[in-house]
């Protein structure tokens, strides 16, 4: 990740992962959508903003949010069913923005990205696989 980047969480939460890459890497903004009200207005705490960077956070559906300016996507929900994975891939494959998708569910309808490979990442609630795709 580097200056030039657009970090998108997509199912957001409270906005952890979205403040820990604004304040671990140089990108250049860190975005998270999340539908949850509750989650969202926790996510809204803590927004800074350093000189060209900025992070946001937005309330609402992200099949009907334009997001045209991200480079990297995250789909950190296992919770998200196949067929919602299949509609956002189609999304992600539209947005010719997006370089590299961290996902953990594969997601099938990616074409415009291609399968790079499978991590095992920690996460809260256990280990997990994630599923990187790139250009």
């Amino acid at each position: 990740m580097n200056d030039n980047d657009v970090f998108l969480d997509l199912g957001s939460g409270k906005g952890k992962v979205v403040m820990q890459v604004f304040s671990q890497t140089k990108v250049k903004a860190a975005r998270g959508i999340e539908i949850n009200p509750q989650l969202h207005a926790q996510a809204l705490q803590n927004m800074p903003a350093i000189a060209d960077r900025s992070v946001n956070f937005t309330q609402g559906d992200f099949f009907d949010i334009p997001f045209t300016d991200a480079t990297i996507a995250l789909i950190a929900s296992p919770c998200f069913s196949l067929s919602m994975l299949h509609i956002l891939g189609k999304k992600i494959n539209e947005t010719t923005t997006i370089h590299t998708v961290l996902s953990l569910r594969p997601i099938a309808t990616l074409s415009r990205i291609t399968f790079k490979k499978v991590v095992r990442v920690e996460c809260s609630w256990d280990t997990a696989l994630c599923y990187i795709y790139t250009v």
